[in-house]
């Protein structure tokens, strides 16, 4: 034999024999699952190892009913056995110790004959029990095996048999936890009152792959299961402090792209479109379906927050082919929560914020203004005289002073931006929300109160606020009632209605426009309102300053900013209340999987609008006694 070859095999067989005590000292717990009767071995049982209520491991028996795990967390381990035809069965309490494998034999006893209840845990000494017994089902209806049953902080605990049925000894008044994969855990409160009870797990969404997206026509799939550009939004995103929803869209739903152009409480809808514009001078914006049902982008603005369930948006043609030329822009598909079985839950939120200009509009000082405007003139024709002259522009400065002699309604100074606007204002928002119901029937009920307030000031010469003021409550009501175990009726009102006041203005879109009149107006000719002199002192009016210019050859009157804001308000009530109902009936008697949803609705709207307003008196200084600093109005 050649020494390569020696070398060769000694090496195959310190290489086997490494291998061998690897696994031997990685082994931490081996077993065999045998007939309890039979005392045959049972194949292809499941052999779970559970810690602090989750499966660190699981692993299958082989044709002998041998089973190994090879990697185990140090601790106490409970380990719980399924098979075919066999009664679940936990081991519990078993103890992990490194580098000594843990050696079991578990015995199962065969499914009892239909109709019986498994056999329950047995009972722990101490606190008082009390026996529960029920059956674990998901949403679904269909039945759950291997679902985990334990106490929190104690070794108690158990598994659904193949049926989904469980029974378990608990201490009184104690929280007892119901997990499975995949989905949400429940935890019911044993109180010794209650032996009976059957839970409903509902689905979870447990990673990226596995997120549920809501697709055409409400229809629910995983996100690894659709082929289209379908983007799920967390409702988490969307919560920001406004009471406008598509102010939140900007940022936080990629593919769309939104800009507000004006901030005004009533008319601030984000404007927003999917992917760009298809085509220019034609609509853009995507087709909005709430809980299935065409809707305009006033209505997804009024919808609340936490009304919402999920957000998904279909963006390109396979996502949005079902609705035909309507997804052509996109398809936003929003759905409202609904009731769940189970407790009473209540929610309630208060919110204040404040709000305030993005940028304030800078303009130069009054006595700027003054030279500006002369030195304007001169360019143009240096001939022309200076329209202020030395005297007009030290007396506005002694104005801006705040001097000892000063007249600010003969030598006016005014910044409108101040006169007109504050740099802030404050909004309250309120939600409350109650969600639960039975195997009969759930509900989810909420209602909500917005108060946004504009940032005009109010005049202390003014008989009536004139400051924008939107006040906006909302009710919704979702049930759901299942008539048969294939039937099930869903009944949803809700209702929105506004309350709106704010100056008059020539803007439709509210008292933007007072913007672009304090930027025309000029800071020295005139002051926003006189104090009366002595021929005007029973006046019961507001005397605005003025001045006139001629253009033309007729004389005109400059806007008074102050005026505009004054001359009146105007109110509108808005209400919209809606009505839904769908029916769905499986027809899996005819065909596995066939069924059909019918859908009714109606909607009522209300609209009324009322305009308070009376023709501004203007004044301007006629004479002026400088000596004792008295004036007279024409």
């Amino acid at each position: 034999m050649s020494e390569k070859l020696k070398y060769g095999l000694l090496l195959l067989l310190f290489s086997l024999g490494g291998g061998l005590l690897y696994a031997q000292q990685n082994v931490a717990a081996s077993g065999i699952v045998r007939n309890k009767s039979s005392l045959s071995p049972i194949p292809f049982a499941k052999v779970k190892a559970v810690k602090d209520g989750d499966t660190v491991s699981s692993v299958l028996s082989d044709k002998q009913g041998k089973f190994i795990f090879y990697q185990l967390p140090e601790g106490n381990i409970d380990f719980a056995v399924t098979a075919a035809g066999y009664v679940v069965k936990t081991i519990p309490g078993q103890t992990i110790k490194s580098n000594e494998p843990l050696s079991i034999l578990i015995d199962l006893d065969s499914v009892p004959a239909a109709g019986a209840i498994p056999k329950k845990s047995a009972p722990v000494t101490g606190a008082p029990q009390v026996s529960i017994i029920g059956t674990v089902r998901d949403t679904t209806s269909k039945i759950l095996s291997g679902v985990s049953i334990t106490v929190p902080g104690t070794k108690i605990g158990t598994f659904t048999d193949n049926n989904g049925k469980y029974v378990l000894d608990v201490p009184v008044n104690s929280p007892v936890v119901f997990s499975f994969v995949g989905y949400e855990p429940d935890t019911v409160l044993f109180n010794g009152s209650t032996s009976n009870v059957n839970v409903v797990l509902h689905p979870a969404i447990v990673s990226a792959g596995q997120e549920v997206v809501v697709t055409a026509f409400g229809q629910r799939q995983t996100k690894e299961s659709v082929t289209g550009a379908v983007t799920s939004v967390k409702v988490e995103d969307l919560k920001i402090p406004s009471s406008n929803l598509t102010n939140a869209l900007a940022g936080a739903v990629p593919g769309i792209i939104a800009y507000q152009a004006n901030g005004q409480p009533g008319f601030n809808n984000s404007q927003f479109f999917v992917r760009g514009v298809a085509t220019f001078g034609y609509s853009a914006s995507p087709l909005i379906l709430i809980d299935n049902i065409e809707s305009s982008s006033t209505d997804l603005a009024n919808l609340q927050v936490d009304d919402i369930s999920s957000f998904s948006l279909l963006k390109d043609a396979s996502a949005t082919a079902l609705y035909g030329s309507r997804g052509a822009n996109g398809v936003l598909l929003v759905t409202t929560k609904r009731g769940k079985e189970g407790k009473v839950q209540m929610y309630v939120k208060l919110e204040n914020s404040f709000s305030m200009p993005t940028k304030q509009l800078s303009v130069v000082d009054p006595v700027t203004y003054e030279n500006l405007f002369n030195e304007a003139i001169t360019t143009r024709s240096p001939t022309t005289p200076e329209v202020f002259d030395a005297n007009k522009i030290y007396n506005t400065e002694q104005t801006m002073k705040h001097a000892q002699g000063s007249n600010p309604y003969v030598y006016p100074a005014e910044n409108w931006e101040e006169d007109l606007f504050k740099d802030h204002t404050s909004n309250q928002r309120a939600n409350v929300s109650f969600r639960g119901g039975g195997q009969v029937a759930t509900y989810y009920v909420s209602g909500s109160y917005n108060l946004d307030n504009g940032i005009l000031k109010v005049s202390p010469v003014n008989n009536f606020n004139n400051n924008v003021k939107l006040q906006n409550a909302q009710f919704r009501s979702n049930v759901d009632i299942n008539l048969t175990k294939s039937t099930l009726l869903s009944v949803a009102l809700w209702g929105n209605f506004n309350d709106y006041t704010g100056p008059i203005t020539s803007d439709p879109s509210g008292a933007s426009d007072l913007w672009q009149r304090i930027m025309y107006a000029s800071p020295v000719l005139f002051p926003a309102y006189f104090e009366p002199d002595s021929a005007n002192i029973y006046d019961k009016w507001i005397l605005f300053g003025n001045s006139t210019y001629s253009a033309g050859g007729t004389s005109s009157l400059y806007d008074n900013p102050y005026a505009d804001l004054l001359k009146g308000y105007s109110q509108y009530s808005q209400s919209t209340m809606n009505a839904q109902v769908n029916l769905s009936q499986k027809l899996d008697f005819l065909t596995k999987g066939l069924a059909f949803k019918g859908t009714f609705y109606t909607q009522r709207y209300s609209y009324f609008n009322a305009v308070r307003q009376y023709s501004p008196y203007y004044y301007q200084v006629s004479q002026y006694d400088i000596y004792n600093n008295q004036y007279k109005l024409s």
